[in-house]
Parts: structure tokens; C-alpha cells; sequence
């Protein structure tokens, strides 16, 4: 197994599409959009079979070879079907089954309709778990993190908490009755009201502010 460049595959013309295997439309609505964010596509490409636990694709434990059992197997199926998906010419769809093999997923998991949200979380930190100590290890994090921060503002004695922050990989924001996406990420860190928040300073119930604001953006949002 060796290491994929941008250059290694013909520039296409047209974009394939990825098969459904059940009712995976969901997942594959998620990878579409992580393989058309340059920066992850490009970081994953880079990594090279050796440091990704494999020297070949053969199941055996032959010398010069290692088991897949061994080896950081998403990784190795999202450069596989990245790939695919870049120099595929002939078919308008590709197949998923490898990559939701090394999920553990059977075939009642795929048949079966999961929140798209939970499952960018759990595979953005399935990725970076199978990435420690490989080239590729803050590639999630340089990619997607941002970081959020939380302050409450007491209005009867103007006490401010210190701030908390929260580092996510995604931020979720309502279409719905939003004119465009600074509306709605507006609402999101919208200032919350609390009635009957009992301030550490004065030691009462009072009215408070909660404010949000982002403190640390990715390339990718």
C-alpha cells in the first residue's frame, strides 16, 4: 500500500455518486462532504501505509505483510473509496461496504436510520483515535475544531462567572425561517435568559444573562 497523491488520479469531469446499502443515504450524504473538503481529503491521501499499520492488503501475517485486524482500517477505507470516488470513470456509483465493514456495522445497522449529527461525532472521533501517533494526527482537529465560549452576567449585582469553554467539531445551526447561515448562526450564540440562576457572588436567585461567542474558528466550519 503506498501513499496517494491529488495528482495520482486523473481530474474528473463528472462526480460519482455512492450506493446505498440499505438506508445509508445519511452516511453518504456525510462522506460526499468530507471528501469534497480539500483539506481532509489531501491530509488522508498523504498517509502512508506504514504508519497506518499496513505494508500490503493480504489478510495474512506473512512476513511483509500485516492482518487488517492490525491496522487503522477507517483511515485506510475513507483513502480507498476517496480514491475510488476521484478516479472512478465508468460507474455513476460506488459502493460503501468496506468502509461500513470497518464501522462493525452488520446488516441490521444498515438498514437502520441514525441522527446525522451523532454520527459525525462518533466518526470524527473514531478517525482521530485511529490517527494518534500517524503524520495525520491533528488533522481533525486542525480541519474542523473551533471552539466556543459561555459567560453568565448576573443583572442584580453585575457579576460576571469566568468563562467556560468548549471545543466541537461541528456547530448546529436551524434552516428553518432563517434567511442565510450568519441568521441562524446568530441565533445559535444567541444571549439565553435564566430566571432564578443563583449567583455565586450575591448568593440569590436572580435573573441572568448566558452569552455565547465563538472563539476559535477552523478552516472548515
Amino acid at each position: 500500500h503506498t501513499s496517494i497523491t491529488m495528482s495520482s488520479a486523473p481530474k474528473r469531469k463528472r462526480f460519482v455518486g455512492l450506493k446505498n446499502s440499505g438506508a445509508t443515504c445519511y452516511l453518504n450524504s456525510l462522506l460526499q462532504t468530507m471528501y469534497i473538503t480539500p483539506e481532509l481529503r489531501r491530509g488522508l491521501f498523504k498517509l502512508k501505509g506504514r504508519e497506518l499499520g499496513v505494508q500490503s492488503f493480504d489478510d495474512s501475517e506473512e512476513e511483509g505483510g500485516v492482518s487488517r485486524s492490525k491496522a487503522r482500517v477507517i483511515p485506510i477505507e475513507l483513502q480507498e473509496l476517496f480514491a475510488t470516488l476521484q478516479s472512478e470513470r465508468k460507474a455513476s456509483s460506488v459502493p460503501t461496504k468496506d468502509l461500513t465493514k470497518s464501522f462493525g456495522w452488520s446488516g441490521s445497522d444498515l438498514r437502520q436510520q441514525h441522527d446525522l449529527s451523532e454520527l459525525n461525532t462518533i466518526l470524527m472521533e473514531a478517525l482521530d483515535l485511529s490517527l494518534k501517533k500517524t503524520s495525520g494526527e491533528n488533522l481533525i482537529r486542525d480541519t474542523y475544531q473551533l471552539r466556543q465560549t459561555s459567560q453568565i452576567h448576573c443583572k442584580s449585582c453585575g457579576y460576571n462567572s469566568s468563562p467556560v469553554d468548549s471545543k466541537h467539531r461541528s456547530l448546529l445551526v436551524m434552516v428553518k425561517g432563517n434567511k442565510n447561515l450568519e441568521e441562524s448562526i446568530g441565533k445559535t450564540l444567541a444571549t439565553e435568559i435564566l430566571d432564578g440562576y443563583r449567583c455565586t457572588a450575591c448568593n440569590q436567585k436572580v435573573k441572568a444573562d448566558r452569552k455565547h461567542w465563538l472563539t476559535e474558528l477552523p478552516p472548515i466550519l
